[in-house]
């Protein structure tokens, strides 16, 4: 295709060709979200995986498909790291799950943004659609340049968001312990990337990001020779992990408010009383120290007292909901 820039003429055959992936990989509904900027019309690309039990909830996973470079962008514009990495994030974990039969709880959705370079046009269009419509989200699922590894290293960037805060330490969990990557957290509240756009809207976001940054950005050399596969791939079978745990995830339990009892030795947690007929039960997690959750209880109701705990000492307290799996929500 030579080129993916969002102003050359060639925009709806990259569109189709990566629907047609969608669909050669059996999502029959994978489709074109047309919408306008700038006197063109540019193209989202929508594939969905429909849930069992939460057909209308969704977990986005995203990636631009666009790209950009500062010579002759209508002709030539590479972009294999920024971001034919993060387009082929959402294409390989939609081919991983139909391939294995995956049935998830809610749905996964899929979708490639167009326009980005220019404004993040592409997830804008989706993310304020979707919030005016009222679309449940439980997750957007951001992919932007995850394939430079130079110093061939093992670190990935998780780039986390206020308010999102818990969804960023759950996916440093599960990426810890299902991948060769070492997390780090970079800047807070990223406004370069698509998960902003979901961000602002008040959806919850995790957004994967290399941790070396390209010397190639935006450049004719950002071609496949200058990227490392093998470390795309880990962050890709991280990004799995993460969906999956979050499509088979329970409601999770909201506002939790922890108070001292005042004797000096317990705790009182209660959060607010929600409905799902999966939940079995809620698990409240304790530790002394930043996230230690090392002890916990199950409770059958919205509330419990923690006691005899330690006096003067300072507790971390993590609450989540439990299925009838025994799948926890995030903490």
């Amino acid at each position: 295709l030579q080129t993916r820039y969002a102003l050359a003429a060639n925009r709806l055959d990259v569109a189709n060709w990566i629907k047609d992936q969608f669909q050669r990989f059996g999502i029959a509904n994978a489709h074109l979200q047309s919408f306008q900027w700038n006197n063109t019309t540019q193209y989202n690309v929508v594939a969905t995986i429909e849930g069992s039990l939460y057909p209308d909830e969704y977990i986005i996973v995203g990636g631009h498909h666009d790209s950009i470079t500062y010579t002759t962008p209508y002709v030539f514009a590479p972009g294999a790291d920024d971001n034919a990495s993060g387009t082929v994030a959402a294409i390989e974990m939609a081919r991983v799950m139909m391939n294995a039969g995956y049935q998830p709880k809610c749905s996964i959705r899929f979708v490639t943004f167009a326009a980005e370079e220019f404004g993040l046009w592409g997830s804008k269009h989706y993310a304020n659609d979707a919030y005016l419509n009222g679309q449940s989200i439980r997750l957007m699922l951001n992919h932007d340049m995850i394939s430079n590894n130079h110093s061939g290293g093992n670190n990935v960037l998780l780039m986390p968001y206020e308010g999102a805060l818990e969804h960023t330490q759950h996916a440093t969990t599960i990426t810890q312990n299902y991948t060769s990557l070492n997390v780090v957290n970079g800047y807070i509240n990223s406004s370069s990337s698509d998960s902003h756009s979901f961000w602002v809207n008040g959806y919850p976001v995790i957004y994967y990001f290399e941790y070396d940054f390209s010397p190639y950005y935006h450049s004719d050399l950002d071609i496949t020779d200058q990227i490392d596969p093998d470390y795309a791939a880990e962050v890709i079978r991280a990004s799995v992990a993460v969906a999956m745990s979050y499509a088979m995830m329970p409601a999770a339990p909201q506002n939790p408010v922890v108070q001292d009892t005042g004797d000096g030795t317990s705790l009182y947690i209660s959060w607010d009383q929600i409905t799902d007929p999966q939940i079995d039960h809620f698990r409240v997690y304790y530790g002394i120290n930043s996230w230690d959750f090392s002890k916990y209880v199950d409770v059958s109701g919205f509330d419990c007292t923690l006691e005899n705990l330690e006096t003067g000492a300072t507790y971390s307290i993590a609450l989540c909901s439990v299925d009838i799996d025994g799948n926890e929500s995030y903490k």
